[in-house]
């Protein structure tokens, strides 16, 4: 039985449409899951998650350094207070970055308190390098992060 040449075309584009949707969807879930992470992927998941947080009644925001930073272990500190956070409906914002000292603690509170309005702030900080890095560190400025921390990082392509 011979398929006419349009109908042939028209198997060939379903093909390729189901294809790429396919493909789309895969993909969408890795950048989703953080198993392929970018610095734009990071960023749309990051921006989800503060602006389903912020409308939060009760809202936590976490600052400290790779103690509380995601780590790919089962059991993890701070997979413990996000879970805790999920289970009571309560906002969770995770601003902790390695390599952050008390500089960069207050930095980062000023860039998200104001329009996170959070109930409860809670500072985790090493009593060994965060503490003497402010001595150590003549500047006094804060260091960039590495991977985006919040929405707030950046506003119209520019640093805030």
């Amino acid at each position: 039985m011979d398929i006419s040449k349009k109908r042939e075309r028209q198997i060939k584009i379903t093909i390729y449409v189901v294809s790429f949707f396919l493909l789309l969807i895969t993909v969408l879930i890795l950048f989703w899951t953080g198993v392929v992470q970018f610095d734009w992927s990071n960023k749309i998941v990051e921006s989800y998650k503060y602006e389903e947080n912020k409308n939060k009644d009760k809202k936590i925001l976490i600052i400290g350094d790779s103690q509380l930073e995601n780590w790919p272990q089962i059991n993890c500190l701070y997979k413990s207070m996000e879970a805790f956070s999920e289970n009571n409906d309560i906002g969770y914002v995770n601003a902790a970055h390695y390599g952050f000292g008390p500089i960069e603690y207050l930095d980062q509170i000023k860039k998200i308190a104001p329009d996170y309005k959070p109930d409860l702030i809670v500072v985790y900080y090493y009593a060994g390098n965060d503490l003497t890095d402010v001595m150590l560190r003549g500047d006094r400025m804060p260091k960039e992060p590495t991977r985006p921390l919040i929405p707030q990082d950046e506003k119209d392509g520019k640093k805030v």
